[in-house]
């Protein structure tokens, strides 16, 4: 799947990545599984639990940035 950043989230997202020295790929994961984890764990509880995993994304997405270093150092 395709989605265009706006100009203020490719800004954010950019400046971001580059203070913390990372791809914007994996910064983009990071920032994605901060977010659910905020967002549906500590925010408020899950009501939809049988269809929402969160804890599940969180791991997903945060493997996907492991693996954006991972490759960046076999490069």
């Amino acid at each position: 799947m395709n989605i265009q950043l706006t100009e203020a989230q490719a800004t954010a997202l950019d400046q971001a990545a580059t203070a913390e020295m990372r791809t914007r790929q994996q910064m983009l994961s990071l920032l994605l599984a901060e977010a659910l984890r905020f967002y549906f764990m500590d925010r408020e509880p899950v009501l939809n639990a049988n269809t929402l995993q969160p804890d599940q994304l969180c791991e997903a997405l945060l493997n996907d940035a492991l693996e954006q270093v991972q490759i960046r150092e076999i490069l």
